[in-house]
């Protein structure tokens, strides 16, 4: 949920975005004229929360219903209007293909994008009271949008009205990284396992234009990899259909059956049908055999080297892992024994700290025993939503959907930089910005960071900026802020999005800054900073998890104040945005003192040029920061002579 308080008049852009092939609203008509489609005592126009002159809107009182035909890609937010109360207790839900992309409490909250090619979409309200529910959606149109080779699909067999809560940590895991599953039956009975998971789900997979469709359980699965990343691991196992595997051995627990399936180093040895694999041909062909193998043991005549398991016929009957095992026993599917693709918490170590058995790294996990990195978290059993929103919160939000890769960095050369992804103390991005020509100084300071931080210094020019890394939020115009405001901005969000440490270059590091990471990645707000002064938390060098509470909400606070287009001062983008974010929150992050950081402050920096003097520099001290707006055109004398205390 944003909140962003500019408030613009709507522009309609000419071209149609959409056409409505149905609708039904709680209060007045489906409006897309730039009016809510209804009376309201403050006014009837749209009043959005900062957007595109160029974006389209459809208003539909909550609880609504709309289905369309997108005919452009575009990027679709549902947001409160600015007329509507401000209701805790009955926050608006907004879903799209019964995805749940985000709730929202009063005016002009928002839900989070998500991404939609041309094609037949359902968007959808929920609300337990209509009263002041004004909810809208944006569409802002998009260049292009690649066609998903794999289809995520779920079951959401609840309540129209309630389908959103067993869903929301499954679904928000995927739209945070602009993707979203295809739920089937919401709002229709469940029945049992193998009418729904057998035969309704083939029905509804035949109906899917996509290559490879991976299955997981709804209410209890985070999605944490990337569609490239999930099937380049699926091409591994050199199959047509993988199945997941955990350490319990269920819906048959004979000691026999336990041993038919071959014992592996993590303990993960019998297959779980709460995830699954394959591509469409293949995941069809297992599901039809499942129908053909529940037939025939109902009529007693399980085939070949099947016959020996007739005796648990009654197993396989309604439950679906049964009769996925029988295939896995017959040689028909192959179990993802290693967690390439799926794991699971079941007779797991599920401690988010102290954990034996899974590291966390930024948004994903690796098993430490095999060093694998899983797309896919399960939580089967009794202690799944105990543990799941925990796990959820601790691998979310999630933004770069590729998994860390042990290889060499690429090297840095005009019009490249290669996007890295914070994963260990060891393999991190280290960010600096700078625009135009570089003095001597700087590039001296430049080399002494890469010297301390082999191979993890990016540094980001406009031209790499621009076309390479900002992909979102590419509606804040940032050509007309001052260099240093654009610099702040840019720092905000190659943090917010891709987490790592940042640095102003005029400065001379000291120590390898690594445990500033080592910090952000281990308390609850994601961050590790400094204060300037007594009051200002800096922005100058910091470190932060990708999606983490406090960068997250000083990179929103920037937002609205670029897109409020008002002239912006100074530190407006700086210290004015991070001190409402981390301040107040020490518990929850570190912000260090100035004199553990830096043993001189920017306002004593005449001292630099004390010819002959010397200064200490205690043992503690992270680096020297100097102020290029200050002393770049004083670097022609001789700076005074460091000495470590």
């Amino acid at each position: 949920m944003s909140h962003y308080p500019a408030v613009a008049p709507v522009r309609m852009s000419p071209e149609p975005l959409f056409q409505i092939t149905s609708g039904e609203c709680g209060h007045g008509r489906i409006a897309t004229d730039g009016t809510l489609g209804y009376g309201c005592p403050l006014g009837d126009a749209v009043l959005l929360p900062g957007g595109q002159a160029e974006a389209v809107y459809l208003s539909a009182h909550a609880p609504s219903r709309v289905g369309i035909e997108l005919l452009h890609p575009a990027r679709v937010t549902g947001f409160l209007n600015g007329t509507a109360r401000w209701m805790p207790e009955n926050p608006a839900v907004f879903l799209i293909n019964e995805n749940p992309v985000g709730l929202a409490y009063g005016p002009q909250e928002q839900a989070l994008p998500l991404t939609l090619a041309p094609g037949r979409h359902m968007l959808r309200t929920v609300s337990d009271k209509a009263d002041s529910r004004h909810t809208v959606w944006r569409f802002e149109p998009v260049e292009t949008i690649a066609k998903p080779r794999l289809a995520l699909v779920t079951i959401g067999c609840y309540p129209a009205a309630e389908s959103w809560k067993p869903l929301w940590h499954l679904c928000q895991s995927a739209v945070r990284q602009d993707r979203w599953l295809h739920v089937m039956g919401v709002g229709t009975s469940y029945g049992n396992h193998f009418q729904s998971k057998i035969v309704r789900l083939r029905e509804f997979i035949a109906a899917l234009d996509a290559e490879y469709v991976l299955y997981t359980d709804g209410k209890d699965s985070l999605v944490i990899g990337g569609e490239e990343e999930i099937v380049e691991e699926f091409g591994k196992f050199g199959t047509d259909f993988v199945i997941s595997m955990e350490r319990g051995c269920w819906p048959v627990e004979a000691e026999a059956w336990s041993e038919a399936f071959p014992a592996n180093r993590n303990g993960r040895r019998w297959p779980n049908a709460g995830g699954w694999m394959g591509t469409k041909a293949g995941v069809l062909r297992v599901l039809d055999r499942c129908e053909e193998l529940q037939a025939l043991a109902r009529a007693g005549k399980l085939p070949g080297t099947l016959a020996r398991w007739q005796q648990f016929a009654h197993r396989f009957r309604v439950e679906d892992q049964g009769l996925l095992q029988l295939c896995c026993l017959e040689g028909s599917s192959k179990g993802d024994g290693e967690c390439r693709i799926f794991t699971d918490g079941h007779r797991a170590d599920r401690r988010l700290t102290g954990n034996e058995e899974f590291e966390f790294l930024e948004g994903r996990v690796r098993l430490r025993a095999t060093g694998a990195m899983p797309q896919i978290v399960h939580f089967p059993g009794g202690g799944s939503v105990a543990c799941r929103d925990q796990w959820a919160a601790m691998l979310g939000p999630r933004t770069v959907p590729s998994a860390p890769r042990n290889e060499p960095q690429q090297e840095e050369r005009p019009g490249r930089i290669a996007v890295p992804v914070d994963t260990g103390p060891g393999d991190y991005p280290l960010w600096v910005y700078w625009e135009g020509p570089m003095p001597e100084y700087i590039a001296e300071c430049l080399d002494l960071m890469r010297r301390w931080h082999p191979g993890r210094v990016r540094l980001v020019t406009w031209e790499m900026f621009d076309e390479e890394l900002w992909t979102r939020d590419r509606d804040v115009t940032l050509s007309d802020l001052h260099v240093v405001t654009r610099c702040d901005w840019i720092r905000l969000y190659l943090l917010r999005w891709y987490g790592g440490l940042n640095s102003d270059l005029d400065c001379i590091p000291l120590r390898d800054w690594t445990p500033w990471l080592q910090e952000a990645r281990e308390n609850a707000g994601g961050f590790c900073g400094f204060g300037s002064t007594t009051d200002h938390v800096a922005t100058s060098r910091m470190a932060a998890r990708a999606g983490g509470l406090v960068i997250t909400l000083a990179y929103e606070a920037a937002n609205a104040a670029v897109r409020r287009k008002c002239a912006l001062k100074w530190n407006d983008l700086a210290s004015h945005v991070m001190n409402p974010a981390a301040r107040g929150r020490e518990s929850q992050c570190r912000i260090f003192p100035i004199a553990e950081v830096q043993p001189v402050g920017w306002w004593e920096q005449a001292c630099y040029f004390d010819e002959g003097d010397s200064f200490p520099v205690p043992d503690t001290a992270w680096c020297m920061m100097l102020s290029n707006q200050g002393l770049g055109d004083r670097f022609t004398g001789t700076p005074g002579t460091a000495r470590r205390a």
